[in-house]
């Protein structure tokens, strides 16, 4: 059995949609749907029932889940002490929730990289299943997440900013287009709305403003594509809620930004597990990274 087959089988199994799954690995969803088969007839059993609305997990997969997880988990953690032996370097491994690359600038851990040539980063991309789990078990040095775990999880955060922004994107016909000042939250309240996918990091925020505000958009669409949708707007379609790095990427001359005014201030998180209490290259990467959203 092929730990890459395992992989597969991980992130079908956390997506739930050979789509986003595909998407996360990289590969074409018939390159992912032959690993999964391939794994199938290994075992002799079905582990997901497939139909168009995704791929739901048996009760054997369900079963099976754990245990691939705990084996993927100590193989990344073996890939990660031979390789710091053969470096010779310290090895950073950071987690950005997944979906936050596109409001935050990923440019910043250049210049520390530069400064810390010793020092080499492992960034990666994760669900909120994926990194909950890497955190518990110390294969994530640090986090970057908009949100605050509660005291009983076994994380160090620390706040970075509070300044993380959404924007209402708009066609130019649209009737909430004749103003540059901030759109209130609650103009959202029943409106078409195309936002992030669920598993976002930014939409689990976006939802919680919604909730706090009691505020119901009319989501039609739910994608990690909103730049797309909105590139190809040409009429009043509806609401885009994007992040600032997104909207600089949109090149539709008919499009109209206005800032959003949250209900909750944004708040972004530096998480280090309990465990690496004391590891001064972690703390020194940590304190980096406040410095800069200090300067901001």
């Amino acid at each position: 059995m092929k730990i890459k087959i395992i992989e597969s089988f991980l992130t079908l199994y956390e997506a739930k949609n050979i789509s986003r799954a595909s998407e996360k690995l990289f590969i074409t969803q018939q390159g992912l749907s032959h690993q999964i088969l391939t794994l199938e007839k290994e075992l002799g059993a079905t582990l997901f029932d497939r139909s168009k609305s995704g791929s739901a997990p048996t009760a054997l997969c369900h079963e099976l889940y754990p245990h691939f997880k705990a084996i993927f988990s100590e193989h990344e953690m073996l890939l990660r002490t031979i390789s710091r032996r053969q470096n010779e370097q310290k090895v950073i491994t950071v987690g950005i929730a997944q979906g936050l690359s596109s409001a935050i600038d990923m440019g910043f851990f250049q210049p520390y990289q530069e400064e810390n040539p010793d020092v080499t980063l492992e960034i990666g991309e994760w669900s909120k299943p994926a990194y909950m789990q890497r955190l518990a078990s110390g294969l994530l040095d640090l986090l970057l997440v908009v949100d605050k775990f509660d005291a009983k999880q076994p994380f160090n955060c620390e706040l970075l900013t509070d300044a993380v922004r959404m924007y209402a994107v708009m066609h130019k016909t649209s009737p909430l287009a004749d103003s540059d000042e901030a759109l209130p939250f609650k103009l959202l309240d029943g409106a078409p709305v195309f936002t992030w996918a669920e598993e976002n990091n930014l939409r689990e925020f976006f939802d919680y403003c919604c909730g706090i505000s009691r505020v119901s958009p009319n989501i039609r669409v739910a994608s990690s594509f909103s730049l797309d949708y909105v590139n190809s707007m040409t009429g009043d379609t509806g609401i885009a809620v994007m992040a600032g790095p997104a909207t600089q990427r949109i090149t539709n001359p008919d499009i109209h930004i206005r800032k959003l005014t949250l209900p909750a201030p944004g708040r972004l998180y530096g998480c280090t597990p309990s465990c690496l209490k004391g590891d001064k290259a972690v703390a020194d990467l940590l304190e980096y990274v406040k410095q800069y959203y200090m300067r901001k």
